[in-house]
């Protein structure tokens, strides 16, 4: 048995994944200058909140393209379209579903992060091959996001070198930037 299968596998599940940790510039909020009652200015650098740079999350269709990128792990670079649904949003907490794959994620501020799904392929008792896909990305505007997701192969137990071609431990990683836009 060879690697190439799982690859295929589980890139077909997690083929748009991310995360971008991009600084965003102007917040867009305006200065207090208090000119009537003489205060001082009040700025949001001065009260250290971000205003309005901050974009909400919204529940909804959210469709775009991917790029594979070239990688260590013998997929082809490729790029393409494809969508993905927020959910049950509250408060900071959400559901991001892929085509086959639902992640767990938090928002704060701008930035979009993921519990990491790990899909295991056991070989017998003592030996998984282990691809972990994980999610992230950043808000651009109310309407739009970037990201860039990845997915980890690892083996783990006796045996990694005859099955994988690799020792224990990460053999390989596919990254996968891709950009969306909500669906209206």
């Amino acid at each position: 048995m060879t690697p190439k299968p799982i690859f295929a596998l589980v890139f077909a599940l997690t083929a748009c994944t991310g995360n971008s940790d991009e600084p965003h510039g102007d917040s867009g909020e305006s200065q207090d200058a208090a000119e009537d009652s003489g205060e001082t200015q009040d700025t949001a650098q001065d009260s250290g909140e971000t205003g309005g740079s901050d974009f909400e999350l919204s529940e909804g269709l959210w469709v775009g393209t991917y790029s594979l990128l070239e990688n260590e792990c013998d997929a082809k670079p490729s790029s393409g379209a494809f969508e993905m649904t927020v959910s049950n949003l509250d408060g900071n907490t959400f559901t991001l579903g892929t085509e086959s794959l639902d992640y767990s994620c938090a928002i704060e501020g701008v930035s979009a992060t993921c519990d990491p799904v790990v899909y295991d392929e056991s070989v017998g008792d003592t030996l998984s091959v282990l691809s972990t896909a994980n999610m992230g990305f950043t808000l651009e505007s109310e309407t739009s996001l970037s990201g860039l997701s990845f997915v980890e192969y690892s083996c783990v137990g006796e045996g990694c070198e005859e099955f994988t071609g690799y020792p224990e431990g990460v053999f390989c990683i596919i990254d996968v930037p891709f950009e969306a836009t909500l669906s209206e």
